[in-house]
């Protein structure tokens, strides 16, 4: 008996035309998509596009109230966050060679993980401009 007998032959998959997923398929944009639609089904689209099109906001569509109570906040349980992180980072740090990572490097590790987490660095500004503030009117003061 020949091997090849035995092997499957692959000739008469590519020459079928009703296999999709051998054929190359044309990818469709949203542009395309326009293009191609006429009447209601461009209007139908347009509507749910525009229904399930994600919001994008910014900290400038919120409320003065609003940004000065997250910041207020952030200011109350940025410390629990900070140690989390912290613990996190010192974990990721340990290794076997180095049981006891470097003090220092664990909280630059911290505090990056902590800025780069959820709106922390846009309320950490925040509330560094205030202390800025703060500092400026006392030193105007004495």
């Amino acid at each position: 008996m020949d091997a090849n007998f035995l092997r499957p032959s692959t000739e008469h998959i590519n020459a079928d035309t009703d296999l999709i997923m051998f054929q190359p398929s044309e990818i469709i944009g949203e542009q395309d998509l326009h293009s191609t639609l006429k009447g209601y089904e461009l209007t139908a689209e347009k509507q749910m596009s525009k229904r399930f099109k994600k919001q994008t906001t910014t900290i400038l569509d919120e409320s003065l109230g609003s940004i000065l109570g997250k910041t207020m906040s952030f200011v109350d349980v940025s410390a629990d966050e900070y140690m989390k992180l912290y613990y996190k980072a010192e974990d990721s740090l340990t290794t076997e060679t180095n049981p006891h990572p470097s003090k220092i490097l664990s909280h630059v590790l911290a505090m990056g993980m902590y800025l780069t987490d959820n709106e922390n660095c846009i309320y950490l500004g925040i509330l560094f401009v205030v202390l800025s503030v703060i500092i400026y009117f006392m030193s105007i003061v004495s």
